[in-house]
């Protein structure tokens, strides 16, 4: 992938690791990389085996799941030491 140095793409592709970014708004520093892709023999196969594997959905949601639940624990105050065991005020 060749993408801008601007925005989510930015975040998605690691530069000489899994794809190839340019300066937003400059045409030859796009170039230069197309030029590049052209050039330079085993680039494409090295950027390719460094992108991740896709998630599954599963794998997807259960990471979802765990940070809601780290997120939700920790925005949760310590309940009062009254409310242990089950009974109020005890």
């Amino acid at each position: 992938m060749i993408a801008t140095r601007l925005g989510g793409m930015a975040e998605a592709v690691t530069h000489e690791v899994n794809g190839l970014l340019f300066e937003p708004g400059s045409a030859a520093d796009l170039a230069g990389q197309l030029r590049r892709i052209c050039d330079e023999p085993g680039l494409l196969n090295r950027l390719r085996a460094g992108v991740p594997a896709v998630k599954t959905v599963d794998a997807e949601v259960d990471e979802l799941v765990e940070t809601y639940r780290r997120l939700v624990a920790q925005a949760r105050p310590a309940a009062p030491a009254a409310f242990y065991n089950g009974r109020r005020g005890v």
